[in-house]
Order: structure tokens, then C-alpha cells, then sequence
């Protein structure tokens, strides 16, 4: 049986990788060879077949992502004897055997060089080989330059239409966010004018239940009397007279009080006699209502006195202090005095209770004085002296319980005469302590003076309240 060979020379298709495609040659369903790389700028191997058969070239990528590319099933008799062809390859797996070699090749393809095995070096030395490649390349050529111009004509059809409809869909979104907001406000105005008319709605429904209330205890006033003898209903409206005038008369009493307090000129008195007729019992109502917001502020008027008071006497009692020391002990002793006070008051453990002032302390808003002696304070307060555990244990406490204050205020008012009794300030030397001083020779400040110097320095505001 007569042989021919053949050579598998390149294989072209749209985005092969050239450099990692082989072939796998069968004939009859046996392989016979498998060219890899098939691109080469080797020359690969004859294959050696005889004239008859089905000859089946299966054309795949190589290496780890292997994928199918083409093939083809081509019986060898229609294949010339010798010279150079291009035969299609099938994009899928098919056993379909091709009829007859087509004259014009599309891509995907496969180049063969068949010979006769009788004139083996025709291959090599015949001029059809170049001249076959160099027509090939310029078809493909004309081809790559075909498809160029259809993919950029293709590309700036497609980029027109993407801006056309870019255009389109932003004009879309800006009408779209116009109505949404158009559609905000619109909700939002509805929302406000429904919370305005519930507003309304609201007060009327409590118009008409406040409206409703009156009427029904109107309807039961007017049941009761109904119910009711015409005497009961004068006895127990002259009953609510009589109490009226006791409030009215409570009233007035505690107006003139306030009054005199103050200073100020009290009110002309009310004729109680002309208040025996049942028709002024609500205008006694109404001046019970004024007297009651008079006495209120006369109330406000007296507990903003006695501040000012307490504030001027605080200030006198200072200034005495101030004065009296200044005549006695020397800003050295004075020093000497004060840090021995705060050394016990530390060790003591009072430190944060008695707050440092002028020749004195505070108590919250007590005033005293402090002295020492033998390693132990005394505190003087209202006119009395007692060692300051005492005060703290005994007056603070009084302060703070109101109900044991009488008993605790008793015990330590005989406390403070033994201690004042037994106290030589003198020894001491604390001459702070001027009050209890019998020493005459101690100036005192004219009171005159004090008062002055005291109205010098009110505030426009308790001028105001003392006029």
C-alpha cells in the first residue's frame, strides 16, 4: 500500500496563546503523535500514514489550564499527494469526517505539508512554501485590518450610545431627586398642618369637656336644690358666708401683722356688718384671693429683711472684731494665733467644717470665733463658749434635728456658763474674744461709725428693700 507524509506546520485562531498550542495526530482512532509547541520555529516532525484512512488532528492549549480549541476528522484519500493546504477545525468535537477541502479558510485553521514518500526532498526545496505564507499573511492582513475597522467603528457606536444613554439616566436621576424633594416638602407641610389642626382639635375636645364638666355640676346644683327645701339651701349658703368672713377677717389679721413687721402702713379696715347679704359672698372670695397674694409677698418682703439683717449684723460684728483686734494684738501675734487654731483644727479633724474668715469662722451660715488653750479649742457662738467637740456634737446637731433642739440647746446653755466661769481669757490671750473681755482699756468702735460704713456698703438692691 502506497504511504505519503505529512507535516502539521502552524495552527491560527482568534486569541490562541501560539505558544502553548499542540496537536494531538490519530489515524483510525490511534495516536500516532502529539506535537508540542505547535507554532514552533522548529520544523516538527513527518508523520509517516498510508494514502487511506481517517485522519483526526485534535488541537488543544497545553499545560495545567488545558482547553479544547479545535479539531478535525478528514479522510486522507481527498488529500493531494504533495504541496501545502489549509483545512477549517471544527469548535466542537465532532466524528463528522469533511467531504472535500473548501477553496477559502476561515479561522480557526491547521497548515499541512503532504509529500510523497518516493520524492521526500520536494518539501524543502519547493517555492511554494513562501509565496503560500506571504499570500496567507496578507489575506490575514486584509482580514485584521476588516476587523479593526468594524471593532472601532463598533466601538464608537458603542461609546455614542453609552453617553447618549449616561445623559439620559442622569437627567432621569436629577427629575427623580427633583419630585422626591418636591414630594418631602409636600409631606412635610401636611405633616405640620395635621400636627396644627390635632393642636386645635385637642384644645376644643378640652374646651368641650371642661364645657361638659361645668354643665353637669350646673344640672346637679340645680338637682340638688330641686331635691332640697328652700330653707336648707339658705342655711348652708349662710353657713359658707359666716366661714367666708372668718378667712376674710384671718386674712386681714395676718395682713397687719406682716405690715407692722415691715414698718408699713396697714390697710383700712373692712366693715364686716355690710357683708350680710348672700350676694357678696363672691367678691369676699375674690379679696380672700388678693389678701392671700398680698400676705405672700409681705411674707417674701420680711424673709428678704431679715437676710439683709443677718447680712449687716455679720458685717458690724466683723468690723468690731476687725477693729478691736487691730487695738490689741500685733499682725505677728495675730499670725502666730491663727496657725496655731488651724494646726488643731486639723488634727482635730475639722478643717473642712470651719471655713477660714476675717478674725473668724463659718459654720455653713453661723459666725464664730475660735481659741485655744492647752491644746484645746473653744468656740464662742451667741454669746456663749464651749469647747468645740460640744458645738459640734450640740449645736450643729440642733440644726439638723429640730426635735431634740430644745433639750440639746438647754444642756449646752449650762455647759457654756460653767466653762465661761472657769475660762481665763486673759490666759489665753485670745483678746479675739472681745465681748467677754473685762479689760476697759480696749477702744471700741463708735457705733455711729460701724453704721455708716455699713450702709456704705448695701447694695442698690437692699436699700430698695429697707425703704
Amino acid at each position: 500500500m502506497s504511504s505519503i507524509k505529512i507535516q502539521i506546520i502552524r495552527a491560527e485562531g482568534e486569541d490562541w496563546n501560539n505558544s502553548a498550542l499542540g496537536c494531538y495526530v490519530s489515524l483510525d482512532n490511534e495516536l500516532l503523535d502529539v506535537i508540542t509547541p505547535l507554532n514552533s520555529q522548529h520544523e516538527s516532525n513527518m508523520i509517516k500514514v498510508p494514502s487511506k484512512g481517517n485522519l483526526k488532528l485534535f488541537v488543544k492549549t497545553m499545560g495545567d489550564s488545558s482547553r479544547f480549541l479545535g479539531s478535525i476528522l478528514i479522510p486522507l484519500d481527498i488529500l493531494p499527494t504533495k504541496g501545502y493546504i489549509w483545512l477549517p477545525l471544527s469548535a466542537q468535537i465532532s466524528d463528522t469526517p469533511l467531504t472535500s477541502i473548501p477553496d477559502s479558510v476561515q479561522s480557526p485553521k491547521i497548515l499541512l505539508a503532504i509529500s510523497n514518500e518516493n520524492c521526500q526532498s520536494c518539501i524543502k526545496t519547493s517555492p511554494q512554501l513562501p509565496e503560500l505564507l506571504s499570500s496567507e499573511a496578507a489575506l490575514r492582513m486584509q482580514e485584521l485590518q476588516t476587523q479593526l475597522k468594524e471593532e472601532t467603528q463598533s466601538r464608537v457606536t458603542f461609546h455614542q450610545a453609552y453617553l447618549s444613554l449616561m445623559n439620559s439616566s442622569n437627567k432621569q436621576l436629577l427629575n427623580a431627586e427633583a419630585r422626591e424633594s418636591s414630594m418631602i416638602n409636600l409631606l412635610e407641610a401636611k405633616d405640620r398642618e395635621i400636627q396644627r389642626l390635632k393642636s386645635i382639635v385637642d384644645k376644643l375636645e378640652c374646651s368641650q369637656k371642661t364645657a361638659d364638666e361645668e354643665k353637669e355640676k350646673l344640672l346637679q346644683k340645680i338637682e340638688e336644690m330641686k331635691m332640697q327645701d328652700f330653707i336648707s339651701v339658705v342655711q348652708r349658703l349662710s353657713e359658707e358666708l359666716e366661714e367666708t368672713k372668718k378667712l376674710l377677717v384671718g386674712s386681714i389679721k395676718q395682713r397687719d401683722y406682716l405690715c407692722k413687721q415691715l414698718g408699713l402702713e396697714g390697710f383700712k379696715d373692712v366693715d364686716l356688718g355690710s357683708l350680710d347679704s348672700d350676694k357678696v359672698l363672691i367678691e369676699l372670695k375674690a379679696e380672700i384671693i388678693k389678701y392671700d397674694e398680698e400676705n405672700r409677698n409681705l411674707t417674701g418682703k420680711l424673709a428678704q429683711s431679715e437676710k439683709v439683717k443677718e447680712s449687716l449684723t455679720a458685717q458690724v460684728f466683723e468690723l468690731q472684731q476687725t477693729a478691736e483686734t487691730k487695738s490689741m494684738d500685733t499682725p505677728r501675734d495675730i499670725a502666730i494665733k491663727a496657725a496655731n487654731i488651724d494646726s488643731l483644727l486639723g488634727s482635730l479633724g475639722f478643717i473642712g467644717t470651719f471655713k477660714k474668715a476675717i478674725n473668724c469662722y463659718y459654720v455653713g451660715d453661723k459666725l464664730v470665733q475660735l481659741a485655744a488653750e492647752e491644746n484645746k479649742l473653744y468656740v464662742k457662738f451667741g454669746g456663749e463658749i464651749v469647747t468645740i467637740e460640744e458645738f459640734v456634737s450640740t449645736i450643729l446637731s440642733t440644726d439638723e434635728t429640730k426635735s431634740s433642739g430644745c433639750s440639746s440647746h438647754k444642756n449646752s446653755s449650762r455647759k457654756n456658763v460653767k466653762i465661761s466661769e472657769n475660762l481665763n481669757f486673759e490666759k489665753i490671750g485670745k483678746r479675739t474674744f472681745s465681748a467677754f473681755s473685762e479689760t476697759k482699756s480696749i477702744k471700741k468702735i463708735p457705733e455711729r461709725h460701724l453704721r455708716e460704713k455699713s450702709n456704705r456698703e448695701l447694695s442698690a438692691d437692699q436699700r430698695k428693700l429697707l425703704c
